[in-house]
């Protein structure tokens, strides 16, 4: 904790959404819809008069987009969940006076496309199988930083894939194995404006469950 954090009020966000929800095959596939506005109205920034004492919250910027939702059963023996997001503008509507960041430049770590896919197969009564994919559109860093890097860094868009596999022994026992990142894609998970972080390497998870 520093004295800047100690000194500076939390900061505050609305997030505002109109959507729809309808409901297949008899209530069991139900799918959602959503426009969303989401606003962080009083961000903390930084102002040379009041360095080393506190933030201001003098900050805002805002995002709209939307996102769509698929879960449920296909069929008796298929289970579905598939979400989507697209950020239509992500944009920094206000800062501090000490901020290198430009009003009305976009705002970093926000993919225009996000989305995952899975689906899971109940191919025995004991033996359930399943895979997806998950990714993200091109990624850019925290704007509001200096340097070349800080506007010509990037993160290429990705999709990885996932499988699992879960056995029930009896009644009270269940093995599962998940892999994860299963052809061991190399991608930038997180985007800072000199460096990335990748996303997890292929791991591999058994897992032994019992139930009392």
């Amino acid at each position: 904790m520093t004295p800047q954090n100690a000194n500076t009020p939390p900061e505050k966000s609305r997030n505002i959404e109109l959507g729809a929800k309808l409901d297949w095959l008899d209530g069991k596939l139900s799918t959602r819809a959503a426009l969303f506005r989401t606003e962080k109205y009083n961000e903390r920034t930084t102002d040379s008069d009041f360095a080393g004492q506190a933030y201001l919250l003098s900050g805002r910027r805002h995002s709209t987009g939307v996102e769509f939702d698929v879960v449920g059963r296909l069929a008796p023996k298929w289970e579905v969940y598939m979400s989507y997001s697209y950020l239509h503008k992500a944009t920094i509507d206000a800062i501090g006076s000490a901020q290198a960041a430009v009003v009305g430049s976009p705002v970093g770590l926000t993919p225009k496309h996000t989305g995952a896919l899975w689906l899971s197969y109940q191919a025995t009564p004991q033996l359930r199988v399943g895979g997806g994919i998950h990714g993200a559109s091109v990624n850019r860093p925290l704007q509001g930083t200096t340097g070349a890097a800080s506007t010509t860094a990037k993160a290429p868009g990705y999709v990885v894939g996932d499988l699992m596999a879960e056995y029930v022994i009896d009644e009270t026992w269940t093995a599962q194995l998940n892999v994860n990142n299963v052809t061991n894609r190399t991608y930038g998970d997180q985007l800072y404006p000199g460096f990335s972080i990748s996303g997890p390497a292929r791991t591999a998870l058994l897992t032994l469950v019992a139930r009392f």
